[in-house]
């Protein structure tokens, strides 16, 4: 039997747990928003994104993909909220999300000119990424700092944590020529969320029963090979 797992196997709840920025890995409970990297990531997490919060009679209703809808949830958590953010930076364009590119970009006015914010896959990230934020400050990306990433990277997805992304720049040009691969090329890394989305418990039961019928399991993801290792090992598929 092959299952998809977002959402079947596992309970389409995603919460952030963890914020990385360069030399720092905290829960997203400890972080301080008055750090300029962690304050950018929020923002990227928070305005690179297409999921909003409404309150309807008193009650708050996410609207919007479980993975965005955890970013929103994250920023609120520090003070930062939407509406708020769009009208200091609105959005001029948005280069949406698709499944052979791993990114997503939004587009935003400034008083210089526009800030383009993106977030993805690590991997695909990485390689549009030539530059790197630490301590407010832009520096040269080299090789060993994405070896250091990458291991942070890693040690999320053991974790069964799913890794998004968060890279921008700042640009004069105007929005309107802007083009998609102008966009996403020479970015500055900011950092990285993990995020969890728990195992369903009657799907641990299913897939103990179908291994008795002599029935194999597999579990079909979009997500980071380790990432899916990791789940598959709490749901019993992998042993």
């Amino acid at each position: 039997i092959c299952s998809d797992k977002t959402g079947t196997l596992t309970q389409n709840k995603m919460t952030v747990t963890k914020l990385y920025t360069y030399g720092e890995l905290k829960d997203i409970a400890d972080i301080n928003i008055m750090d300029r990297d962690v304050e950018l990531a929020l923002k990227i997490g928070l305005l690179c994104n297409d999921a909003i919060i409404e309150e309807y009679n008193g009650e708050k209703k996410p609207l919007g993909d479980p993975t965005e809808v955890a970013l929103v949830v994250a920023a609120q958590q520090h003070r930062l909220f939407k509406k708020e953010q769009e009208a200091i930076l609105e959005r001029v364009k948005e280069i949406p999300f698709d499944s052979d590119r791993k990114l997503m970009t939004t587009i935003h006015k400034t008083d210089k000119g526009y800030k383009i914010l993106t977030k993805g896959a690590l991997d695909i990230l990485m390689d549009k990424c030539t530059g790197i934020l630490i301590n407010g400050n832009v520096q040269r990306l080299t090789t060993d700092m994405k070896k250091t990433i990458n291991k942070v990277n890693e040690n999320l997805s053991q974790q069964a944590l799913r890794v998004i992304a968060l890279a921008y720049k700042d640009t004069s040009k105007d929005h309107n020529s802007l083009k998609n691969d102008y966009a996403e090329q020479d970015l500055i890394f900011v950092g990285m969320f993990g995020m969890i989305d728990p195992p369903r418990q009657e799907a641990r039961i299913a897939v103990a029963k179908c291994k008795e019928a002599g029935i194999k399991p597999v579990m079909i993801t979009g997500d980071h090979k380790v990432t899916a290792m990791a789940i598959a090992k709490e749901l019993g598929i992998l042993n």
